[in-house]
């Protein structure tokens, strides 16, 4: 069966945007400042560089959600010696 060329376009379309969101998610973990510079310099008008927006900000909540739940333990762990003075 042959595809479609909307099948065609669909598959191109998740190929360069999960080949952008890869990329964005890990040159955002191990080169943040190139990372930047990239985000301030690059069109958003194709599916690779959606991707790659969509990939910094996907590490950026990873990162923020990690930095949440270390502050909410802290506060407990502080809470509980409270209580226990």
């Amino acid at each position: 069966m042959k595809k479609t060329q909307k099948q065609h376009s669909d598959m191109n379309y998740e190929t360069n945007y999960t080949k952008g969101f890869n990329t964005g998610y890990f040159v955002t973990k191990y080169e943040p400042i190139l990372s930047e510079k990239l985000t301030l310099s690059l069109p958003v008008n194709n599916d690779f560089f959606q991707g790659f927006f969509a990939g910094k900000e996907q590490l950026i909540y990873e990162k923020e959600t990690e930095l949440l739940q270390t502050l909410n333990q802290m506060r407990q762990k502080d809470q509980q010696q409270e209580r226990e003075l």
